[in-house]
This record gives C-alpha cells, structure tokens and sequence, in this order.
C-alpha cells in the first residue's frame, strides 16, 4: 500500500493540497516525477500563491531526497534558484 505524501518531509497539509491538485497523491509518485517537474506544474497551472517562490522548490527536493530543507546542501540550494531565476526570465519573455 502507498503512503501519503505528507508522511514525508516538509510537505504540511497545505504543499500536499497543491501535489494533489497536479495529481501526485504518494511520495512514490513524487520521487518519479521529481521536485523541478512539480513546482513546474504547480507553476502553470497558477497553484502556487508566490509563483517563484524558491522556497516550494526546497521543499520538494528536500522531501525526496529525505531531508528538511534547510538540510539541503548549499550547492543544491543555488541550483533551485538559478533554476526559478531562469524559470522567470522565460516566463516574462512569453508574457
């Protein structure tokens, strides 16, 4: 049997609430889909209340790779925000 996908590590009922909406119900799921894919659909389908919100995606990669997200190493904590930072500057090109 599956578990939930707030058993894991930074997702509170209110980041399980945005995974359910994109259609991730297990950490299962989560893991295969990964933390960069997830915060992308929440991002398009406007889920997110802060659209490039670095924080969401901290949470995500540290709930897979089992961590809090203040646990993330600082390496991979720059990756994200290059990563929205790009996510941005795309977004604002196709407005």
């Amino acid at each position: 049997m599956d578990r939930s996908i707030d058993q894991l590590k930074n997702i509170g009922p209110t980041l399980s609430h945005y995974l359910y909406q994109i259609g991730v119900e297990t950490p299962e799921q989560l893991f295969e889909l990964g933390a960069k894919e997830a915060f992308l659909r929440m991002h398009r389908l406007k889920i997110l209340p802060c659209s490039f919100n670095s924080q969401y995606l901290f949470a995500l990669e540290g709930a897979i790779r089992g961590c809090r997200d203040s646990e993330l190493p600082k390496k991979i904590k720059e990756e994200c925000r290059n990563w929205i930072e790009k996510l941005r500057e795309e977004t604002s090109i196709d407005s």
